[in-house]
Protein backbone atom coordinates (compact mmCIF):
# COMPACT_ATOMS: atom_id res chain seq x y z
CA UNK A 1 0.00 0.00 0.00
CA UNK A 2 0.77 4.10 -0.23
CA UNK A 3 1.50 5.92 2.91
CA UNK A 4 -0.30 9.49 2.51
CA UNK A 5 0.73 12.40 4.01
CA UNK A 6 -1.89 14.49 4.82
CA UNK A 7 -5.66 13.65 5.60
CA UNK A 8 -7.54 13.42 2.49
CA UNK A 9 -10.56 15.87 3.94
CA UNK A 10 -9.22 19.35 3.99
CA UNK A 11 -11.42 20.29 7.35
CA UNK A 12 -9.50 17.46 8.80
CA UNK A 13 -6.03 18.97 10.68
CA UNK A 14 -3.35 17.16 12.29
CA UNK A 15 -0.34 18.34 14.08
CA UNK A 16 2.72 15.98 14.79
CA UNK A 17 6.03 16.48 16.03
CA UNK A 18 8.63 16.28 13.20
CA UNK A 19 10.61 13.44 15.13
CA UNK A 20 7.23 11.24 15.29
CA UNK A 21 6.85 11.80 11.19
CA UNK A 22 10.95 11.40 10.33
CA UNK A 23 10.62 7.92 12.86
CA UNK A 24 7.22 6.75 10.80
CA UNK A 25 8.73 7.24 7.59
CA UNK A 26 11.78 5.26 8.90
CA UNK A 27 9.06 2.27 9.47
CA UNK A 28 7.59 2.80 6.36
CA UNK A 29 10.91 2.47 4.37
CA UNK A 30 11.55 -0.69 6.17
CA UNK A 31 8.01 -1.98 5.81
CA UNK A 32 7.86 -4.52 2.59
CA UNK A 33 4.14 -3.84 2.21
CA UNK A 34 4.74 0.02 1.78
CA UNK A 35 5.33 0.67 -1.85
CA UNK A 36 5.13 4.61 -1.96
CA UNK A 37 5.06 7.31 -0.35
CA UNK A 38 2.24 10.21 -1.42
CA UNK A 39 3.13 14.00 -0.06
CA UNK A 40 0.09 15.99 -0.53
CA UNK A 41 1.27 19.59 0.21
CA UNK A 42 -2.50 20.98 0.23
CA UNK A 43 -4.00 24.35 -1.74
CA UNK A 44 -5.89 26.83 -1.50
CA UNK A 45 -7.95 25.04 1.53
CA UNK A 46 -5.03 23.50 3.14
CA UNK A 47 -1.28 23.98 3.34
CA UNK A 48 0.92 21.93 4.79
CA UNK A 49 3.32 24.22 7.19
CA UNK A 50 6.70 23.18 9.20
CA UNK A 51 8.75 24.81 12.05
CA UNK A 52 11.21 26.31 10.31
CA UNK A 53 14.42 24.98 8.21
CA UNK A 54 16.06 22.40 10.28
CA UNK A 55 12.29 20.55 10.53
CA UNK A 56 12.32 21.03 6.66
CA UNK A 57 16.07 18.94 6.78
CA UNK A 58 15.14 16.52 8.80
CA UNK A 59 12.32 15.74 7.03
CA UNK A 60 13.85 15.86 3.76
CA UNK A 61 16.30 13.69 5.03
CA UNK A 62 13.84 10.91 6.14
CA UNK A 63 12.33 11.31 2.70
CA UNK A 64 15.97 10.38 1.35
CA UNK A 65 16.09 7.24 3.47
CA UNK A 66 12.91 6.15 2.26
CA UNK A 67 14.01 6.52 -1.80
CA UNK A 68 17.20 4.83 -0.72
CA UNK A 69 14.87 1.54 1.00
CA UNK A 70 15.77 -0.86 -1.86
CA UNK A 71 19.43 -1.02 -0.39
CA UNK A 72 20.37 -3.68 2.29
CA UNK A 73 19.40 -2.89 6.40
CA UNK A 74 22.58 -2.33 7.07
CA UNK A 75 23.39 0.07 4.45
CA UNK A 76 20.00 1.87 5.11
CA UNK A 77 21.00 5.52 5.93
CA UNK A 78 18.60 6.24 8.80
CA UNK A 79 20.94 9.53 10.12
CA UNK A 80 20.44 13.05 9.17
CA UNK A 81 23.22 12.85 6.40
CA UNK A 82 23.25 13.78 2.95
CA UNK A 83 24.40 10.61 1.32
CA UNK A 84 22.95 9.88 -1.71
CA UNK A 85 25.10 6.58 -2.90
CA UNK A 86 22.99 3.72 -3.80
CA UNK A 87 23.70 -0.09 -4.11
CA UNK A 88 23.97 -1.31 -7.35
CA UNK A 89 22.72 -4.86 -8.48
CA UNK A 90 20.34 -5.28 -5.20
CA UNK A 91 17.61 -7.26 -5.97
CA UNK A 92 14.77 -5.40 -4.26
CA UNK A 93 12.68 -3.15 -5.38
CA UNK A 94 12.70 0.49 -5.17
CA UNK A 95 9.76 2.50 -3.51
CA UNK A 96 8.62 5.44 -5.13
CA UNK A 97 7.77 9.06 -3.79
CA UNK A 98 5.19 11.25 -4.87
CA UNK A 99 4.74 14.80 -4.43
CA UNK A 100 1.45 16.98 -5.13
CA UNK A 101 0.50 20.40 -4.70
CA UNK A 102 -1.94 22.53 -5.76
CA UNK A 103 0.65 25.94 -5.53
CA UNK A 104 4.09 26.10 -3.44
CA UNK A 105 3.77 29.53 -2.44
CA UNK A 106 4.51 29.57 1.04
CA UNK A 107 6.93 32.54 1.30
CA UNK A 108 9.63 30.64 3.14
CA UNK A 109 10.28 28.04 0.45
CA UNK A 110 10.27 25.31 2.54
CA UNK A 111 7.08 23.62 0.89
CA UNK A 112 8.63 22.77 -2.27
CA UNK A 113 11.91 22.30 -0.10
CA UNK A 114 10.64 19.18 1.07
CA UNK A 115 8.82 18.30 -1.90
CA UNK A 116 12.22 18.53 -4.03
CA UNK A 117 13.05 15.34 -2.13
CA UNK A 118 10.39 13.80 -3.62
CA UNK A 119 11.31 11.91 -6.96
CA UNK A 120 8.25 12.97 -8.69
CA UNK A 121 6.96 16.67 -8.52
CA UNK A 122 3.20 17.36 -9.80
CA UNK A 123 1.80 20.52 -9.53
CA UNK A 124 -1.95 21.35 -10.67
CA UNK A 125 -2.32 23.28 -13.84
CA UNK A 126 -3.23 26.12 -12.86
CA UNK A 127 -0.83 26.72 -9.53
CA UNK A 128 2.06 28.80 -9.01
CA UNK A 129 5.33 28.19 -8.03
CA UNK A 130 7.21 31.16 -5.99
CA UNK A 131 10.98 30.80 -5.16
CA UNK A 132 11.35 34.28 -4.03
CA UNK A 133 13.96 33.72 -1.21
CA UNK A 134 14.03 34.06 2.48
CA UNK A 135 14.06 37.05 4.38
CA UNK A 136 14.94 38.03 8.24
CA UNK A 137 13.01 40.39 10.24
CA UNK A 138 14.30 42.42 13.62
CA UNK A 139 12.11 44.25 15.98
CA UNK A 140 13.81 47.27 17.68
CA UNK A 141 12.29 48.76 21.03
CA UNK A 142 14.60 51.53 21.57
CA UNK A 143 11.42 54.60 20.11
CA UNK A 144 9.03 52.96 22.39
CA UNK A 145 11.32 52.74 25.59
CA UNK A 146 12.54 55.92 25.26
CA UNK A 147 8.85 57.06 25.01
CA UNK A 148 7.75 56.47 28.34
CA UNK A 149 11.42 57.30 29.64
CA UNK A 150 13.11 53.54 30.01
CA UNK A 151 16.55 52.49 29.55
CA UNK A 152 17.83 49.63 29.50
CA UNK A 153 21.18 48.60 30.62
CA UNK A 154 23.23 45.53 28.90
CA UNK A 155 26.05 43.71 28.16
CA UNK A 156 27.71 43.24 25.39
CA UNK A 157 31.11 41.77 24.45
CA UNK A 158 32.16 42.37 20.62
CA UNK A 159 30.42 43.94 17.69
CA UNK A 160 28.83 41.04 16.60
CA UNK A 161 26.78 40.10 19.74
CA UNK A 162 23.87 41.68 18.35
CA UNK A 163 20.60 40.74 20.90
CA UNK A 164 21.02 44.11 23.01
CA UNK A 165 20.67 46.19 20.01
CA UNK A 166 17.28 45.39 20.12
CA UNK A 167 17.02 47.43 23.07
CA UNK A 168 19.52 50.10 22.49
CA UNK A 169 19.06 50.60 18.80
CA UNK A 170 16.33 51.89 16.72
CA UNK A 171 17.67 49.65 13.57
CA UNK A 172 20.37 47.79 12.10
CA UNK A 173 23.83 49.59 12.69
CA UNK A 174 26.53 48.25 10.18
CA UNK A 175 27.58 44.94 11.79
CA UNK A 176 24.07 43.74 12.86
CA UNK A 177 23.06 44.21 9.07
CA UNK A 178 26.40 42.44 8.02
CA UNK A 179 25.72 39.48 10.30
CA UNK A 180 22.44 39.03 9.34
CA UNK A 181 23.13 39.23 5.39
CA UNK A 182 25.74 36.52 6.00
CA UNK A 183 23.05 34.23 8.07
CA UNK A 184 20.10 34.77 5.06
CA UNK A 185 23.17 34.05 2.68
CA UNK A 186 24.34 31.22 4.04
CA UNK A 187 20.37 29.75 4.61
CA UNK A 188 19.60 31.00 1.07
CA UNK A 189 22.26 28.62 -0.07
CA UNK A 190 21.05 25.56 2.20
CA UNK A 191 17.82 25.95 0.31
CA UNK A 192 19.06 26.24 -3.15
CA UNK A 193 22.04 23.93 -2.67
CA UNK A 194 19.43 21.28 -1.71
CA UNK A 195 16.95 21.72 -4.47
CA UNK A 196 19.55 21.28 -6.99
CA UNK A 197 21.01 18.39 -5.42
CA UNK A 198 17.22 16.45 -5.41
CA UNK A 199 16.25 17.87 -8.45
CA UNK A 200 19.38 16.91 -9.95
CA UNK A 201 20.10 21.09 -12.05
CA UNK A 202 23.31 21.72 -10.97
CA UNK A 203 24.41 22.30 -14.36
CA UNK A 204 21.70 24.93 -15.31
CA UNK A 205 20.99 26.69 -11.66
CA UNK A 206 23.91 28.51 -10.71
CA UNK A 207 23.85 31.81 -8.18
CA UNK A 208 23.02 34.22 -11.40
CA UNK A 209 20.45 31.78 -11.80
CA UNK A 210 18.48 31.48 -8.98
CA UNK A 211 19.21 35.13 -9.05
CA UNK A 212 16.70 35.19 -12.23
CA UNK A 213 14.35 33.05 -11.31
CA UNK A 214 13.69 35.23 -7.70
CA UNK A 215 13.34 38.28 -9.34
CA UNK A 216 11.09 37.04 -12.06
CA UNK A 217 8.10 35.99 -9.25
CA UNK A 218 5.68 33.27 -9.75
CA UNK A 219 6.46 30.53 -11.91
CA UNK A 220 3.62 28.82 -13.67
CA UNK A 221 3.52 25.36 -14.20
CA UNK A 222 4.98 25.95 -17.97
CA UNK A 223 7.97 27.47 -16.46
CA UNK A 224 8.43 25.31 -13.58
CA UNK A 225 8.66 22.33 -15.97
CA UNK A 226 10.46 23.70 -18.55
CA UNK A 227 13.20 24.49 -15.25
CA UNK A 228 13.00 20.81 -14.45
CA UNK A 229 11.38 21.78 -10.96
CA UNK A 230 8.59 20.21 -11.24
CA UNK A 231 7.88 16.74 -13.40
CA UNK A 232 3.76 16.62 -14.10
CA UNK A 233 1.11 18.97 -14.09
CA UNK A 234 -2.38 17.61 -13.74
CA UNK A 235 -6.10 19.39 -13.77
CA UNK A 236 -6.16 17.48 -10.50
CA UNK A 237 -4.64 15.64 -8.15
CA UNK A 238 -4.69 11.83 -9.28
CA UNK A 239 -3.95 9.71 -6.46
CA UNK A 240 -7.60 8.62 -6.49
CA UNK A 241 -7.01 7.78 -10.06
CA UNK A 242 -4.03 5.71 -10.15
CA UNK A 243 -5.30 4.00 -6.82
CA UNK A 244 -8.38 2.76 -8.58
CA UNK A 245 -6.24 1.59 -11.69
CA UNK A 246 -4.37 -0.77 -9.89
CA UNK A 247 -7.07 -1.89 -7.79
CA UNK A 248 -8.52 -5.17 -8.90
CA UNK A 249 -11.56 -6.46 -7.43
CA UNK A 250 -12.22 -10.27 -6.31
CA UNK A 251 -13.08 -11.36 -10.01
CA UNK A 252 -9.77 -11.52 -11.45
CA UNK A 253 -11.04 -11.48 -15.12
CA UNK A 254 -12.36 -7.69 -14.77
CA UNK A 255 -9.49 -4.85 -15.66
CA UNK A 256 -8.64 -2.42 -13.81
CA UNK A 257 -10.73 1.38 -14.57
CA UNK A 258 -9.01 3.02 -17.11
CA UNK A 259 -7.17 6.29 -16.59
CA UNK A 260 -8.23 9.40 -17.67
CA UNK A 261 -6.21 10.83 -20.83
CA UNK A 262 -4.57 14.01 -19.21
CA UNK A 263 -2.84 10.98 -16.92
CA UNK A 264 -1.28 8.69 -20.34
CA UNK A 265 1.60 10.83 -20.18
CA UNK A 266 2.04 9.22 -16.10
CA UNK A 267 4.46 6.77 -15.60
CA UNK A 268 1.50 4.69 -14.30
CA UNK A 269 3.76 1.13 -15.02
CA UNK A 270 6.12 1.70 -11.56
CA UNK A 271 3.29 3.30 -9.38
CA UNK A 272 2.33 -0.55 -7.67
CA UNK A 273 0.03 0.91 -4.72
CA UNK A 274 -3.31 -0.65 -5.12
CA UNK A 275 -4.04 0.66 -1.52
CA UNK A 276 -3.90 4.40 0.17
CA UNK A 277 -3.56 4.73 3.89
CA UNK A 278 -2.87 8.23 5.38
CA UNK A 279 -0.29 9.25 7.87
CA UNK A 280 -2.25 9.21 11.11
CA UNK A 281 -3.54 5.28 10.76
CA UNK A 282 -0.06 4.32 9.44
CA UNK A 283 1.03 5.73 12.70
CA UNK A 284 -2.03 3.84 15.25
CA UNK A 285 -0.50 0.63 13.18
CA UNK A 286 2.76 1.20 14.00
CA UNK A 287 2.34 1.82 17.82
CA UNK A 288 0.47 -0.90 18.14
CA UNK A 289 2.97 -3.30 16.21
CA UNK A 290 5.37 -1.67 18.83
CA UNK A 291 3.26 -2.46 22.00
CA UNK A 292 2.82 -6.21 20.61
CA UNK A 293 6.59 -7.09 19.88
CA UNK A 294 7.41 -5.27 23.48
CA UNK A 295 5.17 -7.42 25.39
CA UNK A 296 5.99 -10.76 23.84
CA UNK A 297 9.81 -9.51 24.61
CA UNK A 298 9.02 -8.89 28.50
CA UNK A 299 6.94 -12.76 28.21
CA UNK A 300 10.49 -13.91 26.86
CA UNK A 301 12.47 -12.00 29.57
CA UNK A 302 9.92 -13.05 32.24
CA UNK A 303 9.65 -17.13 31.60
CA UNK A 304 13.35 -17.16 31.28
CA UNK A 305 14.07 -15.55 34.70
CA UNK A 306 11.64 -17.80 35.93
CA UNK A 307 13.50 -20.81 34.71
CA UNK A 308 16.24 -19.90 36.19
CA UNK A 309 14.71 -19.13 39.37
CA UNK A 310 13.34 -22.90 39.43
CA UNK A 311 16.53 -24.51 38.32
CA UNK A 312 18.33 -22.62 41.19
CA UNK A 313 16.14 -22.99 44.20
CA UNK A 314 14.28 -26.00 42.89
CA UNK A 315 11.03 -24.83 43.17
CA UNK A 316 8.30 -24.33 40.63
CA UNK A 317 7.20 -20.85 39.77
CA UNK A 318 3.66 -20.11 38.08
CA UNK A 319 3.75 -17.09 35.74
CA UNK A 320 0.70 -15.61 34.01
CA UNK A 321 0.69 -13.04 31.36
CA UNK A 322 -1.86 -10.76 32.70
CA UNK A 323 1.26 -9.82 35.54
CA UNK A 324 3.47 -9.28 33.39
CA UNK A 325 3.76 -5.73 34.72
CA UNK A 326 3.91 -6.83 38.06
CA UNK A 327 6.73 -9.58 37.16
CA UNK A 328 8.75 -6.11 35.59
CA UNK A 329 8.70 -4.40 38.61
CA UNK A 330 9.41 -7.64 40.75
CA UNK A 331 12.63 -8.30 38.76
CA UNK A 332 13.83 -4.86 39.08
CA UNK A 333 13.30 -4.41 42.25
CA UNK A 334 16.16 -7.90 42.67
CA UNK A 335 18.14 -6.68 40.58
CA UNK A 336 18.65 -3.38 42.44
CA UNK A 337 18.99 -5.21 45.37
CA UNK A 338 21.38 -6.99 43.61
CA UNK A 339 23.58 -4.21 42.75
CA UNK A 340 23.31 -2.42 46.02
CA UNK A 341 24.80 -5.47 47.95
CA UNK A 342 27.83 -6.24 45.24
CA UNK A 343 28.22 -2.87 45.68
CA UNK A 344 28.23 -2.55 49.74
CA UNK A 345 30.57 -5.80 49.32
CA UNK A 346 32.83 -4.22 47.45
CA UNK A 347 33.20 -0.82 49.53
CA UNK A 348 34.02 -2.87 52.59
CA UNK A 349 36.68 -5.10 50.63
CA UNK A 350 38.19 -1.96 49.25
CA UNK A 351 37.71 0.00 52.95
CA UNK A 352 39.39 -3.47 54.61
CA UNK A 353 42.21 -3.82 52.06
CA UNK A 354 43.09 0.24 52.87
CA UNK A 355 43.50 -0.11 56.92
CA UNK A 356 46.15 -3.84 56.19
CA UNK A 357 49.24 -2.54 57.17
Amino acid sequence: FLIFLRPRNAQISHQMEVRELVDIIHEAAKDPKVVALYGNFGGSESKFTLGGLAHAEEIRNAIRVFNQSHQSPSELNTSNTADQNTTKGNSRMPKKTYAYGESFTTPENYSFFVAAEFQTIQMQTRGLLNLSGLCIGNSFFRGFLDKYGIKAHVFKHGQYKNFPNSFTDKGFNNPHLKSTKSLLASLEGTVCSGINSSRGIHEMFDDRTWRAVRDYGSLTTTNAKELGLIDFHPPQNPLDYLIASKDKSDNSEQEPKKLPEWLENFDTRNFKANHAIDLVKYSKQVQNRKKKKLSMLDIQFIQAFVETVEKVTGTSVSCHTYNVQFMLHFISALLCLLIFFMCNDAFNLSRYLKNQP
